[in-house]
């Protein structure tokens, strides 16, 4: 079985309330999502209770048939307890400033907040994708030279055939283009 597959095995067996698989994940993954709470000033007994607490959260989202996640189980389920711990601490007014397992400060937002943005963001990027492909090849090839190449314009211009104005107003005309299809500006 692959990871992928894995995985899925993992959120159908939560899906159907199969204990076996709960058991199993509070084994192998409850060091490392307590390590969020250990390491941010937490005790032993606030990490069981917030891993208990992001289990449920997990569970109840398993339940939803389109539900689906793009990493591993684990690595969910830590984000989960790191955003748990984090609104403990905000409720509790003893909100410092949290820290990962390398001990870098975090960014923290809450679990909706945060699949919601990731889901917006992926349909913008897929809005741009599709866009991407209706334009020319000229506006392409110029545009991923500019920003994906990172090029200046002096050096896109002889590769083009263009005049450097040229390559300004040009990538100002396919960038204003993509803006009109996506509605933006």
């Amino acid at each position: 079985m692959n990871a992928d597959d894995k995985q899925t095995d993992i959120i159908e067996r939560l899906r159907v309330g199969d204990n076996a698989v709960i058991k199993s994940m509070y084994k192998d993954y409850f060091a490392y999502c307590a390590s969020c709470v250990l390491n941010n000033n937490g005790t032993q007994e606030d990490a069981r209770e917030i891993f208990q607490k992001s289990m449920i959260v997990l569970l109840e989202k398993a339940r939803d048939p389109s539900f689906s996640i793009k990493h591993t189980v684990k690595s969910y389920l830590y984000a989960i307890t790191r955003n748990q711990w984090f609104k403990e601490l905000k409720r509790s007014g003893k909100m410092t400033t949290m820290v990962n397992e390398e001990g870098k400060d975090m960014e923290l937002i809450d679990d909706d907040s945060a699949l919601l943005m990731k889901k917006e963001q992926e349909e913008r990027l897929q809005q741009i994708h599709e866009v991407m492909q209706r334009i020319s090849a000229e506006c392409q090839k110029l545009l991923q030279l500019t920003f994906f190449k990172k090029m200046k314009d002096k050096e896109i211009a002889p590769l083009m055939n263009y005049s450097l104005v040229f390559v300004r107003n040009k990538r100002r005309r396919c960038i204003k283009g993509i803006k009109g299809q996506l509605g933006v500006g």
